[in-house]
């Protein structure tokens, strides 16, 4: 964890040095042009690049992630560090591109720091802790970093402000070479493939995409409720700048303890779900209109703000492939940080309902909205009660996880845990092959949830899957038929059988018997498991002596001791090799 906490605490500088960056351009560009519009559009110049984060994505599968956060925090440094000098040259169109380009490295430092690099820094059984403390300190830091900017900017001007943010940057980089450096997963494709394989990822999981039109909607509503809050209290309430001050550091205060309370919540769906009620709950209370009920409805939405950004980002850690983690999280920051710029219009067209209190309901409607998106169930017809026998197989287990309409339980090995979410009904055996294991841990599910349908997905889990159909009497291919497609020899005497040409074999019982088999086949056999995946402990042997040799080899330890017969093979010299996923006859699939 030490890592982890390196990253957490560079992080909080390079945060507290970004406000110095939205203080002091917006004021440099003021006090240089007199323009305000200016001032605002150098913050839409910042968020702009969100727009373009998919492809960033992509880059951010491809590369190294530690060298690309490093070189990002570099970029936004020298970026920073050429504003007072662009500024000082009237260069106002250059500005803007300078601030265009740190959007692009912010884009890349916030989605490799918080979706790439902390799963690679923190055991996945300390994710969510990790998450609520790593956003509770963000939190921390943005609330320090305003007076500190205020003070600097008083004290010293804006370009020393500038000055220390580009320092800052270069801290944060500095640290992210002392990390383990990330490669990035998966096969190496063209950009186009990749773009397209994350966006069939997110188009897949109605989780995701629930979450992020969740967010999105909360951001609409919301996104631009602190400016609006700061205008309403100088210009109605007639509050001084110190009240306005201490209204954002309450709201700062209850974000960074909802971010640090976020995991007491066991079950991480519930722990969301949560966390969207607090910030709708708060929403309400602004529309109450007075001082002190808006300020309570603040720090409650603020409270539920912090909680759910720590569950929401612990959640995609562990529902998105480290691999597509770049691509995925951009498309979803796309939509959810794109639906801030609207709020601030929305907030302006109640602008006049100040007196009445209606002037919150576009932050209250769309949080409502936000929790009723997540909360939503699609309707399937009846539920059905699956079991499922796996190991290493991620992806049927998170389509399974997903369907509303099929109530889980699981049978599986130790080291594949965390492919469930918490709640699910897991039984947990040594081994998927050993099916007195297995039998015995369905009866103990059934005890629970009567399950009536079996699917076991992986190569490993055929086997188990035919048994409990048999078994228990259910739906799908029984152990006879799995058994001939799953087992090499009975499947190679069915082949036979039927008039199919196969290579020669003979049914060895131990090792050494390869001998007597290589003298009927002819040398070199081809060894191996009857039963098996992942063309492991196969060996080719040449003779006598070299089954002689390798019959007391660790090389062949794993094969000798194997609970599966053995079966040797003539050796034949392949052409072409063909796999037979299914059999599809008048467009219906019959096997």
């Amino acid at each position: 964890m030490r890592s982890f906490w390196l990253l957490t605490g560079a992080t909080a500088i390079s945060n507290a040095g970004n406000t110095f960056l939205y203080l002091a351009v917006p004021w440099a560009l003021v006090s240089t042009t007199g323009s305000s519009l200016l001032a605002v559009l150098s913050l839409a110049a910042q968020t702009l690049p969100f727009l373009a984060a998919p492809f960033l994505g992509a880059v951010i599968d491809r590369h190294d992630r530690r060298f690309l956060f490093a070189a990002a925090e570099i970029t936004q440094g020298c970026c920073v560090a050429l504003i007072p000098l662009l500024l000082a040259m009237n260069a106002i169109g250059a500005v803007f591109a300078v601030l265009f380009v740190t959007g692009l490295a912010k884009v890349i430092t916030e989605v490799v720091g918080s979706y790439a690099l902390i799963p690679a820094l923190v055991p996945k059984e300390r994710l969510d802790r990790a998450c609520g403390a790593f956003n509770s300190i963000q939190l921390v830091a943005r609330f320090a970093g305003p007076a500190l900017a205020g003070l600097t900017i008083a004290a010293v001007g804006p370009g020393w402000a500038l000055a220390i943010d580009a320092a800052t940057f270069l801290c944060t980089s500095l640290t992210a070479l002392v990390l383990p450096r990330l490669r990035a997963g998966g096969r190496r494709q063209p950009l186009g493939a990749m773009l397209r394989e994350g966006a069939r990822f997110f188009r897949e999981r109605p989780n995701l995409r629930r979450l992020t039109l969740a967010l999105a909607l909360y951001n609409l509503g919301a996104g631009g409720l602190e400016p609006t809050l700061l205008s309403l209290g100088a210009n109605h309430w007639n509050w001084s700048a110190t009240a306005l001050g201490v209204l954002v550091s309450a709201g700062a205060v209850a974000a960074a303890a909802g971010a640090w309370l976020s995991r007491a919540v066991p079950g991480r769906h519930r722990r969301i779900t949560l966390w969207f009620g607090v910030m709708a709950a708060g929403s309400l209370g602004l529309l109450f209109g007075a001082p002190v009920a808006v300020t309570i409805g603040f720090c409650v939405l603020s409270l539920g703000e912090g909680g759910v950004n720590a569950a929401t980002m612990a959640y995609r850690q562990h529902e998105i492939p480290t691999d597509l983690a770049g691509r995925v999280n951009t498309v979803i920051r796309m939509f959810v940080t794109g639906a801030i710029p609207a709020s601030a219009l929305l907030l302006g067209l109640t602008a006049n309902l100040v007196s009445s209190g209606w002037l919150f309901l576009p932050v209250a409607l769309p949080a409502l909205l936000g929790l009723a998106v997540w909360t939503s169930r699609r309707k399937e017809g009846a539920v059905k009660n699956v079991l499922l026998v796996n190991s290493n197989s991620r992806a049927p287990a998170r389509m399974l996880q997903d369907r509303k309409d099929i109530r889980l339980s699981v049978i599986s090995m130790p080291g594949h845990l965390d492919h469930y979410d918490e709640g699910t009904d897991v039984e947990v055996v040594d081994s998927i092959q050993d099916l007195t294991q297995v039998r015995l841990a369905a009866l103990r599910i059934r005890r629970r949830n009567p399950f009536d349908h079996v699917v076991a997905p992986a190569e490993w889990s055929l086997q188990a899957g035919g048994y409990l159909r048999s078994l228990f009497g259910l739906p799908g291919p029984d152990y006879a038929v799995v058994n001939a497609f799953s087992n090499k020899l009975v499947m190679k005497q069915r082949l036979r059988a039927a008039g199919l040409p196969v290579a020669r074999f003979l049914l060895v019982d131990q090792f050494t018997d390869a001998i007597a088999a290589g003298a009927e086949l002819g040398w070199p056999v081809f060894l191996k498991r009857t039963h098996g995946g992942g063309a492991t402990d196969m060996f080719v042997l040449t003779d006598a002596a070299e089954v002689t040799a390798l019959a007391a080899d660790e090389r062949t330890a794993r094969l000798r001791v194997s609970p599966y017969p053995m079966l040797a093979e003539e050796l034949l010299d392949i052409e072409a090799e063909f796999h037979c996923d299914g059999v599809v006859a008048g467009g219906a699939v019959r096997f």
